[in-house]
């Protein structure tokens, strides 16, 4: 692959390098729509007066959402049972962390954490039928868009799914058995082979579920051609997920992509291959001496 950074980014900082990937200005937005998120509750009474809480005098400020973010992405590293004991004493460092309590008192921290948005909040009421990730969607498509802007598909690729953990109450919310982060959100990425680098990233919905799942024969058209109407991409499951990502990443043809078994399915290939030209390499577990037959003659007759 081709990394496509701007001139002297080779000197940057590690500050420097996550700024091309997250604009200070969404601090900005950050610290507007928490602070309006905030009034509403005090309007509305579900929330204490002025003088009520210590915190709750102090606006939020762009400097308080760039220290969450640290903060955050702290904790995903060095990481505890509860975030409460990040200002517990602890038997590594004979108290509470250092790196927390200079940066922000633990009750700023629950506050923010507590009416962080990035959103107007009537907006996202309003539109989150139609999108459900509408909360996050700056967020996502911006870190989509990073993602390609600085990094040039090569011709291996690897397509995979990971796990976000997370013991709270969400409709994305899922578990798979057998995982060792099983219960939280789930999302699909594809990357480079070689290095690692995320070139798109898809978060599963729950709709993937109403997939059908069997092979329909139908293995050169896409939707099926039923006779009905098409069904929305995400309806198809980890195949629709696949198409998805692989049109955004805009993957040049002749690449190779590497998938594993919950992905590999000839329609899909097939697929690939004709409309991308994109190679697929995918592990098979069983199927049907008839329908392997059928496989591999469609897939010669194609190679030919």
């Amino acid at each position: 692959m081709k990394f496509k950074l701007p001139t002297g980014a080779m000197t940057l900082t590690s500050l420097g390098i996550l700024e091309l990937f997250w604009p200070l200005g969404l601090f900005e937005r950050m610290a507007k729509h928490s602070q309006a998120h905030f009034d509403s509750w005090r309007l509305a009474g579900k929330y204490g007066g002025v003088g009520s809480h210590p915190q709750s005098d102090k606006p939020f400020t762009e400097i308080d959402m760039a220290k969450f973010f640290g903060m955050q992405t702290f904790m995903a590293v060095v990481k505890m049972p509860a975030y409460r004991d990040y200002w517990k004493g602890d038997i590594w460092s004979g108290g509470a962390m250092p790196q927390l309590n200079h940066v922000m008192p633990r009750n700023r921290y629950e506050h923010i954490r507590r009416f962080w948005n990035i959103c107007d909040r009537d907006e996202a009421i309003a539109k989150r039928s139609e999108d459900p990730l509408f909360r996050i969607r700056l967020i996502y498509d911006l870190l989509n868009k990073c993602f390609r802007r600085y990094g040039e598909p090569g011709t291996h690729l690897a397509l995979d799914e990971g796990m976000q953990l997370y013991h709270g109450h969400h409709k994305f919310r899922i578990r798979i058995k057998g995982k060792p982060d099983g219960h939280g959100f789930k999302y699909y990425i594809i990357s480079d082979s070689k290095t690692g680098y995320v070139f798109q990233v898809k978060i599963a919905t729950g709709e993937e579920k109403d997939y059908p799942s069997a092979l329909d024969g139908n293995m050169t058209g896409w939707p099926p051609a039923d006779g009905g109407a098409p069904k929305p991409r995400e309806k198809y499951g980890a195949e629709g997920a696949v198409l998805e990502l692989v049109e955004a990443a805009n993957i040049a043809p002749g690449s190779h992509l590497y998938v594993d078994r919950w992905y590999t399915t000839v329609r899909l290939f097939v697929h690939l291959y004709t409309k991308y030209g994109i190679f697929a390499t995918g592990s098979l577990v069983f199927i049907h001496s008839l329908a392997v037959s059928r496989c591999v003659h469609r897939l010669t007759c194609l190679s030919r």
